[in-house]
């Protein structure tokens, strides 16, 4: 998890600062570039609510 929320971190910062220029001249780059960076982030988000529910399970399950 840890590692895809770098990627999505990397990509956001890669985005605004490294190829910013080469975003502005085409449209079509600057859509697939930012598609890519909401992807990652809903993957990080899809495995942050799969932890949340494992851990509600694993509290849920366990004897008091």
């Amino acid at each position: 998890m840890a590692r895809l929320l770098m990627l999505g971190l990397l990509l956001m910062a890669g985005g605004l600062w490294l190829v910013d220029g080469l975003l502005a001249q085409n449209p079509w780059w600057f859509l697939l570039w930012w598609d890519g960076c909401a992807a990652v982030t809903i993957g990080v988000l899809s495995v942050a609510v799969y932890d949340m529910l494992a851990v509600w399970r694993e509290e849920r399950d366990k004897p008091r």
